[in-house]
């Protein structure tokens, strides 16, 4: 007889499609489920890594990032340096 735990069967409903780690977050519920059904953990321990599961579906805003003009122009000039190594060494000249 299969028993399904409707909390993790919840939780799961929730994950977005588009979460870029949907599938290891179905997986890692279902693991605790089986586990708690087994008796390897409490119930407080698998409410508990449930609630962690839970937290990391919720993604944060984050605006892409964008590096000062300062940073911009550091990367540009190892950039350019890294061309001109590469031109040096196969005889290229720019």
């Amino acid at each position: 007889m299969l028993i399904i735990d409707h909390r993790v069967v919840n939780i799961v409903c929730r994950i977005p499609d588009d979460h870029p780690d949907a599938q290891h977050l179905r997986h890692k519920l279902t693991i605790i489920n089986q586990k708690h059904r087994r008796g390897l953990l409490t119930d407080a321990q698998a409410e508990l890594q449930r609630h962690e599961a839970q937290q990391a579906i919720q993604r944060q805003f984050q605006p892409d990032w964008q590096p000062s003009k300062a940073a911009q122009q550091q990367i540009s000039q190892r950039h350019q340096q890294a061309t001109l190594r590469f031109a040096e060494k196969l005889g290229l000249e720019l």
